[in-house]
């Protein structure tokens, strides 16, 4: 019967892929496997908590946490190169090597949520898109320009609560730059 519910779940994930990721290859099992890996590792934890999100964070699996299992299985050579290119934009800037880091860490993460992007993604995109896409249509090619300009009118907007994180903003702004390009 255990193997039958496996199956069952098994069988779950992969519908549930195939409706948020049509025509991607995917291996199910190997996704299932980790999820429950990691779902018993957390088990193993039997202290009780008295503060409620430090149970979920010690305790539970999040959807971040899924959502980086299931698109390390997903293969999309078109996120390839847009990975590969931010990393030689991401090269070029001149900051330390640790907000590079902060910077990649985040366009990793807005890869991941093209596949399903949330209200806050949706407004984000919005805002800052439209942006990038009159500096590059305008001929500006220097890329730590179109950042210090986005930055310049982002402080001006009225939801600019929503884009206080420097470096995510900076993994926004490129990520728009190589969707205007082409790439």
């Amino acid at each position: 019967q255990e193997n039958n519910q496996d199956s069952q779940v098994i069988g779950e994930i992969s519908t549930t892929i195939n409706k948020l990721y049509p025509n991607k290859n995917f291996n199910p099992c190997s996704i299932y496997n980790i999820l429950i890996n990691n779902l018993y590792n957390k088990g193993c934890d039997t202290v009780d908590y008295k503060n409620w999100q430090e149970a979920l964070n010690k305790k539970s699996i999040t959807s971040n946490e899924i959502k980086k299992v299931v698109h390390t299985f997903i293969e999309d050579p078109l996120h390839e190169n847009i990975l590969n290119d931010s990393k030689s934009i991401i090269n070029d800037l001149k900051f330390n090597s640790l907000k590079k880091i902060k910077i990649r860490n985040y366009f990793n993460n807005l890869i991941i949520d093209l596949y399903n992007p949330t209200s806050y993604h949706i407004e984000v995109e919005n805002i800052i898109k439209p942006l990038v896409a009159h500096l590059v249509e305008a001929g500006v090619d220097d890329i730590e320009a179109i950042i210090e300009e986005i930055k310049i009118q982002v402080s001006n907007h009225p939801r600019k609560e929503l884009l206080d994180v420097e470096d995510e903003l900076i993994a926004h702004i490129i990520l728009y730059i190589l969707q205007i390009i082409g790439i």
